[in-house]
């Protein structure tokens, strides 16, 4: 196994919420548009994140930081541009899911969320 592509979630991990991973997952694998709170955490606009949270994401906001930081590809998130680019991929490339759920297999097992 490659040892560049982590498997395992990182242990900061267990304070997001299920259905928030599962939004997050869905977003990076197969180019969901997230819900409010997430798409403004992909954006980088942590005033509107904490505007539209729930009492949860609000507890788990600094482990998502981290979670995007070190674990999620730069190029999908960081601004509205790179997220809608990201978006995009996924409307001309039909089989861009596959390419990434093999690059990033730690996010597969949070789709079901």
């Amino acid at each position: 196994m490659n040892a560049l592509i982590e498997t395992d979630d990182p242990p900061y991990v267990k304070d997001i919420p299920a259905r928030t991973m599962g939004s997050i997952a869905r977003y990076v694998l197969q180019g969901i548009h997230p819900g409010d709170f997430i798409w403004n955490c992909i954006r980088n606009d942590l005033k509107m994140a904490v505007a539209y949270a729930d009492k949860d994401n609000v507890t788990a906001l600094k482990s998502i930081v981290m979670l995007f930081i070190n674990r999620i590809p730069s190029g999908c998130w960081g601004s509205e541009e790179k997220a809608l680019a990201w978006l995009k991929k996924f409307q001309s490339e039909q089989n861009h899911g596959n390419e990434t759920s093999n690059l990033y297999p730690y996010l597969c097992k949070h789709l079901q969320s």
